[in-house]
């Protein structure tokens, strides 16, 4: 693909400023800030634990390249003083389109093959939070909660669901009288003892969809910002009509 010169020096004149100010923010540190990705030259370099994170990880670095080549392709067209406007547009435009839409497929194909993964911990953790079936485990863990209940200084309280994490756990939170979110920290603690592995696994897998979902729409604001694919479908179906040129992104 053209170079940024290349394009600076083939563009009318009346949209060099706009190239310009778009260009200025894809820089590859802003690029991976704005897609949710991590920072190459970062201290702590986070590697994606199971085979389904890093597939979603890519996924999420093929977006951010998606839109680099439909930034490039873009303003390589709007420079083509080989092409009228109409058809440097719609170029532009078809070939944007075609990144999104890939890249649409395959995340959708993505969740797809982490589905399954997903539910198996979601299974393994779910039934780490059941209650014992040993009658005398059980009895323990209810003669826990009650003094838990009972107790009314907090850090006696929490000194007694540490010692206890499986009583507090398996039990409700209106069981108990706190809250979720308090809850939700014990239930943590406890998986952390009893399911370390399983545990992190789904949380590398929460933390790639949600960098991915963050990459996506990344992708479709600013491929949108830049080009009015109403506009082209426009084009397509009344020949002559040229849309105005956008601010730039």
């Amino acid at each position: 693909m053209a170079t940024y010169d290349d394009i600076l020096r083939s563009l009318p004149g009346e949209v060099r400023a706009q190239y310009m100010e778009s260009s200025k923010r894809m820089t590859p540190t802003n690029l991976r800030m704005q897609f949710g990705l991590q920072n190459p030259l970062a201290e702590e370099q986070r590697v994606p634990r199971t085979n389904a994170s890093q597939s979603v990880h890519r996924l999420a670095e093929d977006a951010m390249q998606a839109w680099q080549d439909i930034h490039t392709a873009h303003w390589s067209s709007v420079a083509d003083q080989t092409a009228d406007k109409r058809t440097a547009y719609l170029r532009s435009a078809q070939f944007a389109k075609k990144q999104l839409q890939r890249i649409e497929a395959d995340h959708t194909a993505a969740l797809e093959g982490i589905e399954e993964k997903a539910k198996y911990l979601a299974t393994v953790l779910g039934n780490a939070r059941k209650p014992p079936n040993n009658y005398g485990e059980a009895m323990i863990d209810a003669e826990m909660r009650a003094m838990f209940r009972a107790e009314p200084n907090p850090d006696k309280a929490m000194a007694l669901a540490r010692a206890h994490p499986r009583a507090i756990a398996t039990a409700p939170p209106a069981a108990l009288g706190i809250g979720e979110e308090t809850h939700s920290q014990y239930v943590r603690q406890y998986l952390q003892q009893v399911e370390p592995d399983n545990l992190a696994d789904q949380d590398d897998l929460r933390e790639a969809l949600g960098q991915l979902q963050t990459a996506t729409a990344a992708l479709k604001k600013e491929a949108n910002a830049l080009i009015d694919f109403d506009a082209a479908a426009r084009m397509e179906k009344f020949a002559g009509w040229i849309p105005p040129q956008r601010d730039a992104a």
